[in-house]
């Protein structure tokens, strides 16, 4: 478990805003300015603008090479276009196919940071999970069963979704390997309410909850806000776990200090 944390949070924190220009040279990479070179590297990069045009090209995940398994990589992305368990508005099924197309933007060097996660990690984009969009009680088995593959492969999973419900099956998946988990959850809800009807996006955590997925003390519910039925759509959590509920500022400082804080 520290292992996964640690290569998530690293591969997290690399990635994060990029605002300036000049830097001390990340591994593998050299400097000068706004000018930067790339040394040979053994991992997997993505492909660049001058190679072809970043309105071309297959769209995979920040331009990076496709494979079909996880097998030899450090972490991945893995598109789940799952949008069945949504009580109003559908189409984030159609996320992974857009996520891609946005991240064609994205360079692989942190100018303020200096990361460059292409350089000392293994990453590659594994194409989507083939959900059952007719069955959602499928679907997440369907969706567990291939993140257990990836988990077990040493390989942590980057997963592009879909609505709110397919972290259930990832959570079920990564706590069988490891056990309990602890959960920075960044949304306006809190995902806690009880649906008579059965499983749903609002639901995804109170399930989490019951079923003994998660580390109640390490528990983090980040920009919670807007309307709700009753009280009990918040309070539950509190109750049952302990949920620290954080102000929309956190998310800000967050995107500039990482999540290690949280994490530890």
């Amino acid at each position: 478990m520290p292992k996964a944390i640690a290569t998530a949070s690293r591969l997290l924190h690399r990635l994060q805003c990029m605002h300036a220009c000049t830097w001390i040279g990340a591994k593998g990479l050299r400097s000068s300015g706004c000018l930067v070179t790339r040394a040979s590297s053994s991992f997997n990069q993505p492909t660049g603008g001058f190679e072809m045009p970043r309105f071309g090209g297959i769209a995979t995940m920040f331009r990076l090479p496709v494979q079909k398994e996880s097998t030899g990589l450090d972490a991945c992305f893995l598109g789940i276009p799952f949008d069945s368990a949504t009580s109003y508005r559908p189409g984030t099924r159609g996320g992974p196919r857009q996520i891609r197309s946005e991240s064609a933007l994205v360079k692989p060097l942190n100018l303020r940071t200096g990361a460059a996660p292409f350089e000392s990690m293994q990453v590659a984009d594994i194409g989507d999970i083939a959900v059952n969009p007719y069955n959602v009680s499928e679907s997440m088995k369907i969706i567990e069963s291939r993140l257990h593959q990836v988990i077990k492969d040493g390989c942590v999973p980057m997963t592009l979704g879909g609505d709110h419900l397919i972290t259930l099956p990832i959570l079920r998946a990564v706590s069988a390997r490891y056990g309990p988990v602890a959960v920075v959850h960044v949304d306006a809800h809190s995902d806690t309410y009880d649906c008579p009807l059965g499983l749903y996006h609002g639901s995804t955590f109170r399930a989490a909850v019951e079923e003994g997925l998660l580390v109640n003390n390490k528990v983090w519910q980040i920009g919670l806000r807007g309307s709700g039925y009753q009280t009990d759509d918040y309070t539950w959590g509190k109750e049952k776990v302990v949920v620290n509920y954080y102000l929309l500022l956190v998310a800000t400082n967050l995107q500039y200090s990482s999540c290690a804080l949280l994490i530890n």
